[in-house]
């Protein structure tokens, strides 16, 4: 017979499975809602999940790991739902959070820039279709919105390598 004590922390592992699990039940479920065009609702459903995740406390390095990637994957769904509701700002903000979790994640990234350019803050937009090129992704889409910019924006070209000098 095991101890309450050796039992506990079994238990708590196997909650935080069971609720990293219904995190990735619940971002597809919002992928659904987004599928279905219904952004507003997948980006309740995200936003919920996102909450739920961070109370997730205690967690050893390899849940943490997951709980990271999963919020990742969140947050990028709820960016997208914001791009689509051409509410940019909040896109640009879960793209940014997406990047403080892991600043490899290209495809926050690439839509950060294109909420950006969307946005019309052309030399954000430059500044990030630029590290995309230095990281090599994107490859000819990265490298026409980098030739747009310079040509349709000359100046706020001017105004990011300032930024990046």
């Amino acid at each position: 017979v095991q101890s309450s004590k050796s039992i506990a922390p079994l238990r708590m592992a196997q909650n935080a499975e069971e609720a990293l699990a219904e995190s990735l039940e619940q971002k597809r479920r919002g992928d659904v809602l987004y599928g279905g065009g219904r952004f507003q609702e997948a980006s309740d459903v995200y936003e919920e999940t996102l909450t739920t995740l961070a109370a997730l406390t205690g967690l050893d390095e390899e849940r943490m790991r997951k709980r990271t990637v999963v919020r990742g994957f969140l947050l990028q769904s709820k960016a997208a739902c914001m791009h689509k509701m051409q509410r940019f700002e909040e896109a640009v903000a879960a793209c940014s959070e997406a990047l403080e979790g892991d600043a490899s994640n290209q495809k926050a990234l690439l839509r950060r820039a294109q909420c950006h350019l969307d946005a019309g803050s052309f030399s954000k937009a430059y500044i990030d279709y630029c590290e995309l090129s230095s990281l090599g992704a994107g490859g000819t889409d990265v490298s026409r919105a980098l030739d747009t910019l310079r040509q349709q924006h000359p100046e706020a070209v001017e105004e990011a390598e300032e930024t990046l000098a």
